[in-house]
């Protein structure tokens, strides 16, 4: 109807819009018996009848202005999706969390001789520790080595973590002796031993792939043992 039309009945305009001379009336309650409660001039897209709406949920609130909220909400099918959404995310951060304590429950206790072989020796006053886990993620490494480092106090660690079939190596070199002893040259000297190439990082701390072979791991101690013994 015209603007000026609608504004005569009692249509409000919000938000301080701007409105063309032909505008867009929307209403709530019955016209016939005199009972509509609510008559605004809006752009916006709305359900045909009030009943569609159904139920509604609140899903966020903000400061439009000073002294103005902005409410948004869902009704009627949307609130159903919105549950379904919820509850697939709930799960799946309840997965991830799950996932993550049992994770550091590996790290933590890695006890299961059948899971963990572990060499310990010491070599020209150098300590080494080379441990192999079977079923344990890369990418759980780095917290196992800085652990290791605070236990054995000084020394080399060699670690080799078979996942999938693969075998990862990583090697930490606690601070006092990453001076003269180099991470990153002994990963790639046993990577290379195992048929694989490759692999960086710090003088205290390198990584390398290290193939799929898992018998021939244990032959790559010596050549640790004689970089040490250079020294």
């Amino acid at each position: 109807m015209q603007y000026k039309k609608a504004v005569k009945l009692g249509a409000t305009a919000l938000f301080g819009e701007k409105y063309e001379d032909e505008v867009r009336v929307v209403s709530m309650g019955k016209k016939e018996n005199n009972s509509v409660f609510s008559m605004e001039l809006c752009g916006g897209t709305h359900v045909n009848k009030t009943k569609e709406i159904d139920n509604i949920k609140i899903i966020r609130e903000s400061s439009v202005a000073s002294g103005i909220r902005r409410i948004e909400a869902l009704c009627g099918k949307d609130i159903l999706n919105y549950k379904k959404i919820s509850l697939i995310k709930d799960k799946e951060k309840e997965n991830e969390k799950n996932k993550k304590k049992l994770e550091e429950k590996k790290t933590d206790s890695l006890s299961d001789p059948s899971k963990n072989t572990i060499v310990e020796g010491k070599e020209n006053s150098i300590k080494y520790y080379f441990r192999t886990i079977l079923d344990f993620s890369p990418k759980n490494i780095p917290n196992l080595i800085d652990k290791l480092k605070i236990e054995i106090e000084s020394g080399v660690i060699v670690l080799f973590s078979v996942y999938e079939k693969n075998i990862s190596i990583a090697v930490g070199v606690t601070d006092d002796l990453s001076s003269k002893v180099n991470a990153i040259n002994i990963a790639q000297k046993i990577s290379r031993s195992l048929g694989d190439k490759g692999g960086g990082g710090r003088p205290d701390f390198a990584r390398s792939g290290g193939g799929s072979n898992i018998k021939k791991i244990p032959s790559t101690y010596s050549l640790v043992i004689n970089i040490i013994k250079s020294f």
